[in-house]
């Protein structure tokens, strides 16, 4: 113990001078006899403060914010939460990360993402829209980090077009609608419409997938007409109207509108493919069958008026009835109209009345001249005048009428027989 502290040179931390530190190290001089060493005692005169954390000069013992570099003239005597504010004035004296509250919505400056609105203070998914509601950023999906602004707000929104995905009817912003990518699917391969990189072919670029485009190369003219016609209906080249010829050969007529050289469905068309599509398809037949059937129309038109001008001429009521077979018979054959049967049919009945009439009225004119030659010839036998028999026979011979023609006889028309016209 060569410094005669008590201490023995191999436990002696300073085995030349005398001392009695018994904390840290061992046998140096300690002035205040606080068992810490001159040399590492931060107030070696004061036996009350060994540390100085902080530096300020003030011992931890009676530094209250021993962890924030300060200096004596900082009032720190009250700060619970060592955060280097007094309670006093510290908002949040408990919380060493928080001190003031700007807007005073209960959030402070630091944590609070608007310190100066008290409406709004927090943002979870941190895309720039508050979590609170009924506010003009409030995040319609607050845990979900999106830049829609479009009818909702903060929500995913993966083609950045403002729309958020879940109302967006191109999600991926690809050009091609959702439906139509799902649509366009098949069993083989399914198009994503939340993948900008799985897009259905559409080569005229209208937003239409070609599978479901009914012009698919954008040239005017659709698939199924190009396909009739020969066209190629993916070569925006090739139409119907191209097929004969280097330029144009044909037109399209819309009543109102005039000539166009595009395919219009209310147009009448006229080209050198159409021509050669009538030639070779099967419109030939009924085109063919036009001129027939306008010559078998103008037949039955000519054979109603002929047997019209028959009836019509027609003064006797048995040559009238022999016509009526021969009229139900055109008209089951279907030789005329139905329209010019049905008037045929009553041009006949009102004939055949008109006739019944007469011939009535003429009979009953004939028996009355009968009988009043009669009452003369019976006169005259009474008075005895020869020749009253030859006037009673007259009498008698009138009122039988006229001859009726046999149904043999000669009809107004030249012809025989009443069944056949």
């Amino acid at each position: 113990d060569s410094d005669g502290d008590g201490y023995s040179d191999d436990g002696d931390d300073c085995d030349n001078l005398p001392g009695w530190s018994y904390i840290g190290s061992l046998g140096c001089p300690d002035s205040d006899g606080d068992g810490v060493s001159d040399i590492e005692d931060a107030f070696p005169d004061d036996n009350g403060e060994t540390i100085d954390s902080d530096g300020d000069g003030i011992g931890d013992s009676a530094d209250f914010c021993f962890r924030v570099d300060s200096n004596e003239s900082i009032d720190c005597t009250l700060d619970q939460d060592n955060d280097g504010f007094n309670d006093s004035t510290d908002i949040f004296p408990s919380d060493e990360t928080e001190w003031m509250d700007t807007d005073g919505d209960g959030t402070g400056d630091n944590a609070d993402i608007w310190p100066t609105q008290s409406e709004i203070w927090s943002d979870v998914d941190g895309d720039g829209f508050a979590d609170q509601y009924g506010h003009p950023l409030t995040d319609d999906c607050p845990s979900i980090n999106g830049t829609s602004t479009k009818f909702m707000q903060g929500c995913s929104d993966m083609d950045f077009d403002g729309m958020p995905d879940l109302l967006d009817p191109d999600a991926d912003g690809d050009g091609i609608t959702n439906d139509n990518e799902m649509d366009a699917s098949t069993q083989d391969i399914e198009y994503d419409p939340f993948n900008s990189s799985s897009t259905p072919p559409d080569m005229d670029l209208d937003g239409i997938p070609d599978k479901l485009d009914k012009d698919a190369d954008g040239d005017g003219f659709p698939n199924e007409l190009e396909k009739e016609r020969g066209s190629d209906q993916y070569d925006e080249n090739m139409t119907p109207f191209t097929l004969y010829g280097e330029q144009e050969t044909g037109l399209f007529y819309v009543p109102g509108e005039g000539f166009k050289s595009q395919y219009d469905p209310n147009g009448i068309e006229f080209s050198v493919s159409a021509l050669i599509d009538i030639l070779t398809g099967e419109f030939l037949i009924p085109i063919l069958m036009i001129p027939i059937t306008i010559f078998a129309l103008l037949r039955k038109g000519r054979r109603y008026k002929r047997m019209r001008r028959t009836l019509e001429g027609c003064n006797d009521i048995d040559i009238l009835n022999e016509y009526e077979e021969g009229i139900d018979n055109v008209i089951m054959k279907k030789k005329i109209k139905v329209e010019h049967g049905m008037l045929l049919r009553n041009l006949f009945e009102r004939k055949r009345e008109e006739l019944d009439t007469k011939k009535s009225v003429t009979g009953m004119k004939r028996n009355s001249s009968g009988n009043s030659n009669n009452d003369q010839g019976r006169r005259s036998m009474g008075r005895g005048v020869p020749g009253g028999m030859q006037g009673g026979g007259m009498g008698n011979e009138r009122s039988q009428g006229p001859q009726r023609p046999s149904p043999g006889r000669q009809r107004p028309d030249g012809g025989q027989g009443g069944r056949n016209w």
